[in-house]
């Protein structure tokens, strides 16, 4: 039987280190969330 995979808990920090792609990062609750850029 396989081991669940335990879920990573973001941080301010890890979010800080991502990079400036347009993306929008949130982090809610340890979760981070992405929004993708606005298009025409």
């Amino acid at each position: 039987m396989a081991m669940p995979a335990l879920a990573r808990r973001w941080t301010r920090e890890d979010i800080r280190a991502l990079p400036d792609d347009g993306n929008r990062y949130e982090l809610v609750a340890g979760e981070l969330l992405v929004t993708p850029a606005p298009r025409w």
